[in-house]
């Protein structure tokens, strides 16, 4: 029997086949464009070692990886064909430049500033590196929305030095090829963009699982526990209390407040994490987005956490007591984003409690934790606080 064709309307196969062919009006429009490159490109009268180096360009912008080797490959290419000395400056978050390729010497040692237009200084040819034009609407946030890219430093030699920046086959082609170089890196930072956000998404679902939805499943055992309390005291009110009862119903009302105390850490903890991890400046970046604040890392991460799995440790078989945790005598102030930290110590915690082996009840081992300064923690003798958990 012949295996049946698919459906390629279906928007499971093929969301983008959902036409038999394209509209002959956009097909008039490419071949539009078409021909007027062709006319452009007949008025550009690029030699054949301009036209070879654009070719190559593009052939190996396709089979590279990575930004770096992009923008090395684009003075690479100048080097190679034509003898000309560049450097390449890439535009950072802050819309400031810097060099991504080796100096070259006598250029300027301050990074030149973004500009739309060419500009000459002297022997040195400045050409600003645009991307796609991009609706603001479908543009990152963290992607240049102005097309600014970077700029292309070239030192002309002596013949074009004097010539005009706007006239000149060699000034045309130069301004061509940082066009080129543009669109190729558009592309790339976008690819990269991209995975990263793929990276990060999977990373965040694993962060969720671990922080929120594991959790939960441990408030819905609290909330069990809480529902039986509750319906002993119910028959217990249902009879005249005797002294017997009034005791039993002193123990619950302790055992209550205890579970009211726990749910409410829970709901507490959960609500944080989840506004630490789904932030939308993660989601913008592609990546965990810090909101630093000062904070005492022991009385306000360690001591909350640990309070917070003591009784899931016991569980365990595992002693913590309050008076095992050792915090230092002034507070330990430190700039941290305070979910995010506390979500460290939480899945440090957290394993502890999974991979734990069960204690004999004679045998209960404790865990002990300790809040300390250390002078020279981070390079250049910078301070730090070290956290340390121990059985």
């Amino acid at each position: 029997m012949r295996k049946q064709d698919p459906d390629l309307s279906s928007p499971e196969v093929a969301p983008h086949c959902s036409r038999p062919y394209a509209d002959p009006a956009e097909e008039e429009a490419v071949l539009a464009r078409i021909r007027e490159k062709i006319r452009q490109y007949a008025a550009y009268r690029f030699s054949s070692d301009q036209s070879c180096a654009l070719n190559i360009f593009f052939d190996l912008s396709q089979e590279f990886e990575g930004a770096d080797r992009l923008y090395l490959l684009c003075v690479l290419i100048l080097r190679t064909f034509f003898g000309l000395d560049a450097e390449f400056y890439a535009r950072e978050s802050e819309g400031k430049c810097v060099l991504r390729t080796p100096k070259i010497g006598p250029l300027p040692s301050a990074p030149p500033p973004l500009e739309e237009k060419i500009r000459r200084e002297g022997d040195v040819l400045y050409l600003p590196v645009r991307g796609k034009q991009a609706r603001p609407d479908t543009t990152p946030p963290s992607f240049s929305r102005d097309a600014l890219l970077g700029v292309l430093a070239v030192r002309l030699p002596q013949t074009a030095a004097t010539a005009g920046v706007s006239g000149g086959e060699d000034s045309l082609f130069l301004a061509k090829f940082a066009n080129r170089v543009g669109y190729s890196l558009h592309n790339r930072l976008l690819a990269e963009r991209n995975l990263r956000h793929v990276l990060f998404l999977r990373n965040l679902a694993q962060d969720i699982g671990h922080n929120v939805i594991t959790p939960n499943m441990r408030l819905k055992f609290m909330l069990r526990q809480l529902e039986e309390q509750i319906a002993t005291l119910g028959g217990l009110l249902r009879t005249p209390p005797g002294s017997e009862d009034m005791d039993n119903i002193r123990s619950l009302h302790a055992a209550l407040s205890r579970q009211a105390e726990m749910l409410g850490e829970q709901f507490q903890n959960g609500a944080l994490f989840l506004e630490s991890l789904l932030r939308q400046s993660h989601f913008d970046l592609g990546r965990y987005a810090l909101r630093c604040v000062r904070l005492d890392i022991g009385s306000q991460v360690v001591v909350p956490q640990l309070k917070r799995f003591r009784a899931r440790l016991e569980e365990r078989g595992i002693r913590m007591a309050p008076e095992d945790c050792a915090l230092p005598a002034t507070p330990c102030l430190v700039m941290a984003d305070f979910g995010l930290i506390s979500q460290v110590l939480a899945n440090f915690l957290g394993n502890a409690v999974k991979y734990a082996l069960p204690q004999e009840p004679d045998s209960c081992p404790r865990i002990r934790s300790e809040v300390r300064l250390v002078a020279d923690a981070f390079p250049e003798h910078r301070p730090g606080a070290k956290v340390s958990v121990w059985s």
